[in-house]
């Protein structure tokens, strides 16, 4: 009998916003620990050290189509330093590859394909807004599981 297991993987993502960091935590394949917005930038680490991550995926800052300003690739290079520095693989992900992974127009296509995927997200979709409208405080968790969802699949 051939008993080839995968490793079971315990995956974090941050995403920065200008409401705070969302972040997601997932161990592979696809089960779904927990998630949230921290408001302080020091929460990474402590995300980091409460959950043990063995990858922290974040967007790639240097990709072609990062539209992130100069202070959150600040804080996104942070994040990576804190994981490094706890011997937590690091895996940058292009903002292009998770719109096409997800076939997604925008954020709120993503936050609805998402929801597909991690049922308790269901009822907390956020919906389209209108122009005058500031974006869902809830969106950074569904950006979070967008990246390790598009990543899990890369690999």
């Amino acid at each position: 009998m051939n008993n080839h297991h995968k490793k079971t993987l315990r995956l974090i993502a941050l995403a920065p916003s200008s409401r705070g960091i969302g972040f997601a935590v997932l161990e592979t394949p696809v089960t779904a620990i927990d998630w949230g917005v921290r408001r302080e930038r020091q929460s990474a680490v402590e995300l980091f050290d409460a959950f043990q991550p063995d990858v922290l995926i974040v967007e790639d800052t240097k990709a072609d189509g990062c539209r992130k300003r100069q202070r959150v690739k600040q804080m996104i290079a942070s994040f990576r330093r804190d994981a490094e520095k706890r011997d937590i693989a690091v895996r940058p992900l292009p903002r292009l590859h998770v719109n096409e992974h997800f076939e997604a127009r925008d954020k709120v296509e993503i936050a609805q394909a998402v929801a597909k995927k991690i049922p308790a997200l269901r009822f907390s979709t956020p919906s389209k807004r209108q122009t005058w409208d500031t974006e869902d405080h809830r969106m950074p968790i569904f950006e979070a599981f967008a990246l390790i969802i598009a990543a899990v699949k890369a690999d």
